[in-house]
């Protein structure tokens, strides 16, 4: 009996580890009022981005609105063109939706790092690479928050 157990959580941990990123991030849109959000990532903008600021914000939670918690995120990320929610992590990549304020139709930009494919207007899956530095060639950070340095 107890090896059956075993076997069965195994079985139900490796199914949960395989699963595919893009489907997980459109069942959690599923449930959320698209409108609200996108409402909420332009206050948000205009809330934490001056001009001339940092190329991103990252938002800790107590900044997160109650219509973007329901998508359960990892982490979010302001930039001047959106928000950037982490929906799931693997190791080396992170993947999740970047959300356009309403008004702006331009899509985000894609880097050598992230990608972007189109799933409704405003809003977009990304897969990003994460890059890692080691302690040496990092350089050391600004005293103001600027963004990372190229």
């Amino acid at each position: 009996m107890p090896v059956l157990r075993l076997l069965l959580v195994l079985a139900v941990l490796s199914l949960t580890a395989c699963t595919d990123p893009r489907k997980t991030t459109l069942a959690r849109l599923r449930l959320a009022k698209v409108e609200d959000i996108r409402a909420e990532v332009a206050r948000l903008r205009t809330q934490h981005f001056a001009s001339p600021g940092p190329e991103f914000v990252p938002l800790r939670p107590e900044f997160w609105p109650a219509s973007i918690q329901s998508l359960r995120p990892l982490r979010m990320t302001l930039y001047s063109d959106g928000l950037a929610i982490a929906i799931q992590d693997e190791p080396g990549l992170e993947f999740g939706i970047h959300i356009v304020p309403p008004g702006d139709i331009a899509p985000p930009e894609p880097t050598e790092t992230t990608q972007y494919q189109w799933l409704q207007d405003g809003l977009y899956f990304y897969t990003q690479k994460r890059v890692t530095a080691s302690r040496e060639k990092q350089k050391p950070r600004p005293l103001t928050r600027t963004g990372p340095s190229e």
